[in-house]
């Protein structure tokens, strides 16, 4: 897909997680008036702000105590028209102070406060006094979504790129200090945003050089193998045919010059025709969520399945290689590559397995998961040639050093790969 008017290095759905977490770790060290916002940039319907919501389900330890996830508040910045969305509506306010009570007199806030004035009856009623030698103040009621509890948690800025330029030129002191004149963010909160790009067909308001520079950046790329393997396998509402097409025809799976032919709408369109035949009906329902030439790629595919539905459901890297399938995973790829080998289906299952090895470089070489990855490439049903691109992939991605915790050490590998005419 095209580039321009994107921002940051280019990383993956697996990648992305931990990069943000990197930037709040940075933030704990920064003045509290030069921290970093992060800004998710990517094309529309990839998955951006899906994996923010993740971070509800990733454990992350705060002062010292672990919790189950962050609290993720998403605010869709669109659909703000004036400053005081943000920063609330002002109100005026008197001050007021109480004599002794119950309450604890070591907290100001129980001994004098400004009072907003439709609620100083209410403080009156309650034995509260009017400070007379005290004028009114202007307040602000802070709008309802802003997050009150202590962290760790995530303000979503969803669509930064789509509110108006008002709202973006009105939030640039909070990109760095995650504070504006009325309020701030709690103690471990930080601040994500999403973005579309800015020079191409997207109606977006473009950032300039002063707010790009109050940001870290990061741009997610699709990724069809962790679509499938990460989310859409494990959903049993999207047609497994579905799955197969985009498995095989990776180039749709977010296409270039396709406004409307991306995850999103794959996944969508996947439900709709869940369990029907392949029809004119269901090229209708197509052409209503994707663009016309990936339909009719899709449509062929749908009137002439072949066995790759059976092999995205079965071989799968997660299954592959922690579960107990190596033999019946070794007896189809046999099956397909016997007398009239089917390279395509040898390299589908190897593509999705050399993506699921260089997310996992921490795994140790004596470990089951990497024994069952030698295993499985030194095995005679995978060609010379598609081994030797495995291998290379591998050290080309992850570097020799990590490479050859999952290369080496098994003899039967180690004898082929001597064996291969490049190597």
């Amino acid at each position: 897909m095209n580039d321009i008017g994107l921002y940051g290095p280019k990383v993956t759905s697996d990648e992305l997680p931990d990069l943000i977490e990197n930037i709040f770790d940075l933030n704990k060290k920064q003045p509290v008036y030069d921290r970093a916002c992060v800004c998710v940039w990517g094309h529309s319907g990839i998955g951006k702000t899906s994996i923010l919501l993740d971070f509800a389900n990733r454990p992350v330890v705060w002062e010292g105590q672990r919790y189950s996830g962050y609290s993720v508040k998403v605010v869709p910045l669109a659909e703000f028209e004036e400053m005081g969305d943000i920063i609330g509506w002002p109100e005026r306010s008197i001050k007021m102070y109480r004599e002794s009570s119950g309450l604890s007199m070591d907290r100001p806030e129980n001994v004098e406060r400004f009072v907003p004035v439709s609620l100083i009856q209410n403080y009156v009623d309650d034995g509260w006094i009017v400070h007379e030698s005290y004028g009114s103040k202007m307040h602000y009621s802070v709008p309802s979504w802003v997050p009150t509890q202590p962290g760790p948690g995530i303000l979503v800025l969803d669509d930064i790129n789509r509110a108006s330029s008002r709202i973006v030129k009105g939030l640039m002191r909070f990109f760095q200090t995650f504070s504006t004149t009325s309020w701030g963010l709690p103690e471990g909160w930080n601040v994500v945003m999403t973005a579309n790009p800015d020079e191409q067909d997207y109606q977006v308001t473009s950032l300039d050089p002063a707010m790009l520079s109050r940001m870290a950046h990061l741009t997610m790329e699709p990724d069809v193998n962790k679509w499938a393997d990460d989310w859409a396998i494990k959903d049993e509402g999207i047609d497994r045919r579905g799955i197969a097409f985009l498995l095989q025809y990776r180039e749709m799976f977010a296409m270039e010059g396709c406004s409307r032919t991306n995850p999103r709408n794959w996944a969508r369109l996947f439900r709709a025709i869940q369990g029907m035949e392949a029809s004119r009906e269901m090229e209708t329902i197509a052409r209503s969520f994707v663009d016309d030439h990936p339909v009719e790629a899709f449509m062929k595919f749908m009137k002439n399945p072949d066995d790759l539905i059976n092999v995205a459901l079965l071989i799968t890297p997660n299954d592959l290689l922690y579960g107990n399938k190596m033999e019946s995973c070794l007896s189809v790829l046999r099956k397909y590559m016997g007398r009239n080998p089917r390279l395509d289906v040898m390299s589908l299952v190897m593509d999705r397995l050399v993506d699921f090895v260089v997310g996992h470089e921490d795994i140790e070489s004596d470990s089951s998961v990497a024994i069952n990855f030698r295993q499985f490439i030194s095995d005679d049903c995978v060609p010379d040639d598609i081994l030797d691109s495995i291998t290379k992939r591998v050290v080309d991605r992850m570097g020799q050093e990590t490479a050859i915790k999952w290369i080496m050490g098994d003899e039967k590998l180690s004898s082929r790969m001597r064996n291969l005419p490049n190597v």
